[in-house]
C-alpha cells in the first residue's frame, strides 16, 4: 500500500486493524518479482551471460490464461532456468494459492483452466 497512508494509519489509528485486500497484496508481489527480474537481468548483462531475461517481464506478470501459445512455450522454457526471477515466480504462485486467489479459472476459483483443461464453456462460480 501506499506510504503516506499506511503512516497515517500508525498515527491516526494505532489500535485500528490494518488489513490489506487482494489487490495490494497481489500488486506488491508483481512489484517485488519484476524488481528481482530487472535486478537479475542487469547482473546477467555485467557478466556477459545470454540475456535469457530480456523481454521476460509480461510473460511473468501476465495470468497464464492470458498467454498466447507462443508466450506459453517461451515462458515454460524460461521456468527451466536456476534463477532469482524464476523462484520468485514459483513463490508468487503459491503465495496466491495460499490465499485462495484463482489460478487458472476465474470462475470456479480452481486451480486450472475450465475452458482449457475439461471443455466447459461456463463453469459455476464458488461461493466466497
Amino acid at each position: 500500500m501506499w506510504e503516506p497512508y499506511l503512516k497515517l494509519v500508525r498515527e491516526k489509528c494505532a489500535e485500528a486493524l490494518h488489513i490489506l485486500d487482494r489487490f495490494h497484496i497481489v500488486a506488491k508481489m508483481n512489484k517485488a518479482l519484476d524488481e528481482v527480474r530487472a535486478e537479475e537481468t542487469r547482473r546477467m548483462k555485467q557478466e556477459g551471460l545470454d540475456p535469457v531475461l530480456r523481454k521476460s517481464r509480461w510473460l511473468l506478470l501476465k495470468r497464464q490464461e492470458n498467454l498466447g501459445d507462443e508466450q506459453r512455450f517461451r515462458l515454460r522454457d524460461l521456468l527451466r532456468y536456476n534463477l532469482k526471477t524464476v523462484r520468485a515466480y514459483l513463490s508468487q504462485g503459491s503465495f496466491s494459492a495460499t490465499l485462495g486467489l484463482p489460478i487458472g479459472c476465474l470462475g470456479c476459483g480452481e486451480a486450472r483452466n475450465c475452458k482449457a483443461d475439461f471443455g466447459f464453456e461456463d463453469c459455476r462460480p464458488r461461493n466466497r
